[in-house]
């Protein structure tokens, strides 16, 4: 829905393919209520990729992140294919992102574009790594659910990398995971005064657990992301 006139098709379409969406076509239709300002309501039809998701888990996520892109509270890029292919929510694929962002940096030979097209093509994986990411760190957990979810996660993740046939996404997921396990704390669930997330993402990270790391490296590291 759009006030006054439609969104143009160059704004709209690459949000929607970044979902990993393809648009078939789109109709649109102009409202001129009595003495109020014209909207327009655009319906678009479009074809999904295959998920072995739920119809109602792929609208819920698939809306909410869409309206969080829009309004620049999550980024538009590839990882957002993670929404409808992993069932990971807006906020967990935030988690993946933060994680990729350090991952780009730390000297890999892969650019931005490169990470999220491997992570994409592998969203059990993804999710995997974003459960042993909340069993180490949600402060809901009890001690105990805490070290055999830890455990268990890191398991399925290890036997899932070696079905993995391309080096290139085995090195870049290696490196998510390590990113992970070097992880200290995190303040990914502490909310503002309002109760929603915090914009940005921050974790405290033992570097010496980060092989891909160049030399020196330091005794801690606080990596911060925010769109």
């Amino acid at each position: 829905y759009a006030r006054q006139s439609s969104l143009a098709l160059s704004d709209i379409l690459p949000t929607l393919e970044n979902f990993g969406l393809r648009v078939v076509r789109q109709d649109p239709t102009e409202v001129q209520p009595k003495n109020e300002a014209a909207f327009w309501i655009q319906e678009f039809i479009i074809e999904a990729p295959a998920s072995s998701l739920s119809a109602p888990v792929q609208k819920a996520n698939f809306e909410q992140a869409l309206l969080q892109t829009f309004i620049g509270e999550t980024e538009n890029d590839g990882l957002n294919r993670l929404v409808l292919a992993s069932g990971l929510d807006s906020r967990q694929v935030a988690c993946v992102r933060a994680l990729a962002k350090y991952v780009n940096q730390i000297g890999l030979p892969y650019g931005r574009s490169d990470i999220e097209q491997l992570l994409a093509g592998q969203p059990s994986i993804a999710r995997m790594i974003v459960r042993l990411f909340e069993s180490r760190f949600d402060p809901r957990l009890q001690a105990d659910q805490r070290q055999s979810d830890e455990i268990r996660y890191a398991q399925e993740i290890e036997a899932a990398l070696d079905g993995v046939s391309s080096l290139d996404t085995d090195r870049v997921l290696r490196a998510l995971l390590s990113v992970v396990h070097a992880g200290l704390r995190t303040n990914f669930y502490q909310a503002t005064s309002d109760g929603k997330p915090k914009s940005y993402i921050s974790i405290k990270l033992d570097p010496s657990k980060i092989p891909e790391l160049p030399f020196p490296r330091p005794m801690f590291e606080i990596w911060v992301y925010s769109p």
